[in-house]
């Protein structure tokens, strides 16, 4: 047992696994054993279940191993068995109290599921028995920063990295929240910070590209938002927003590209079909600006934004009658929109004077 302890914080973790086994062999009914075993292989194995017959040897031979509880309410916790979940830290609460990884879990599962007050409740008990746990700090500005209090979110994060100012998640969180409230220069740090700590997050590339736009730097962001693409393939909004970098610096073929890119990934995006639909018409391809800006119409029928634009692209193309009806759609929308007006009144005194004539 003492031997796979020093493998585990050595971190040869499959040796170590080899000796809990092997204490079992010696002793079954080993309590520690299991525990241990169980909670060797839910953190470090690509078969957490398989820590699942462990702790519940350990709870039938001990029903008061709130530690066991614990641990399998994180397990169902990460395979999103919320009731499971919830059930095994209530239990663990009910027999430690004050256990503040238990208080802290709990916290969390109300956080992931949508409940930040409560999960700021359970943040301030743990705080309130241990005042250093790093966790709590990170999951108080979690949910503060979810409740819209971002300065006291702010707060909770310095704490965080007064303990340990190598937690990459606390740099990025708290980019996130210099982002919210406009201090953009503070947003970059942290991000750059967490990249330097976590350079596998895409996440971290793809919120610093958009904070680089912010300050007008969009080579800088384009580089970001390509390291956020190639860690994930799959990421519509970077793809998205690097689009958008490149129209800004008029580069229209690479704009369409990754717009188009963003478009296979979520085909019913309003957003990049306006997109495209605008950079068209700025390179002087109405035909197809007017079927994407079509499109988006689509996808956000309720728009008036978009109805103003095919109203001014089809006045363009002289399509007249069809403009004019498009502003009424969009002053029927939105009954302030001066655009609307004043393209209903261009449109109408041309009439007139047809009319005249």
């Amino acid at each position: 047992m003492h031997l796979a302890t020093l493998l585990v914080n050595a971190g040869e973790t499959r040796r170590a696994e080899k000796y809990y086994k092997h204490a079992l062999k010696i002793d079954p009914e080993n309590i520690d054993a299991h525990y241990s075993l169980g909670k060797l292989i839910q953190h470090s194995s690509n078969d957490p279940e398989g820590a699942l017959d462990y702790y519940s040897f350990v709870i039938a031979k001990n029903p008061s191993h709130y530690k066991a509880h614990c641990q399998l309410g994180i397990l169902y916790c990460d395979q999103n068995e919320v009731k499971k979940a919830f059930k095994y830290f209530k239990d663990c609460l009910r027999i430690k109290p004050k256990y503040v990884p238990g208080i802290v879990s709990l916290a969390n599962l109300f956080f992931e599921n949508g409940h930040p007050e409560k999960a700021a409740t359970y943040h301030v008990k743990a705080l309130t028995l241990n005042p250093s746990n790093i966790q709590a700090l990170i999951g108080m500005g979690n949910a503060l920063y979810e409740l819209k209090k971002p300065n006291e979110a702010i707060d909770y994060y310095k704490k965080a990295l007064e303990i340990d100012d190598k937690v990459s998640d606390v740099h990025y969180n708290l980019g996130n929240v210099y982002y919210m409230i406009e201090n953009i220069e503070d947003a970059i740090y942290h991000y750059e910070k967490a990249i330097e700590l976590n350079p596998e997050k895409p996440e971290s590339y793809y919120n610093l590209g958009n904070a680089l736009c912010m300050k007008q730097k969009f080579e800088k962001a384009i580089i970001n938002y390509k390291k956020a693409i190639k860690l994930d393939t799959s990421n519509a909004p970077a793809y998205y927003n690097l689009g958008n970098a490149y129209y800004t610096m008029c580069e229209y073929r690479y704009a369409l590209e990754n717009y188009n890119k963003a478009l296979e990934i979520n085909p019913k995006s309003s957003e990049c079909h306006f997109n495209i639909a605008s950079t068209y018409r700025d390179i002087g391809d109405n035909d197809k600006s007017l079927h994407h800006f079509k499109k988006s119409l689509e996808f956000d029928p309720e728009n008036p934004e978009i109805h103003l634009d095919i109203a001014d692209l089809l006045e363009r193309m002289g399509q007249k009658d069809k403009a004019l009806d498009t502003y009424k759609q969009a002053l029927s929308l939105n009954d302030n929109s001066v655009k609307a007006l004043e393209g209903l009144n261009r449109l109408s005194e041309v009439e007139e004077e047809k009319a005249e004539q």
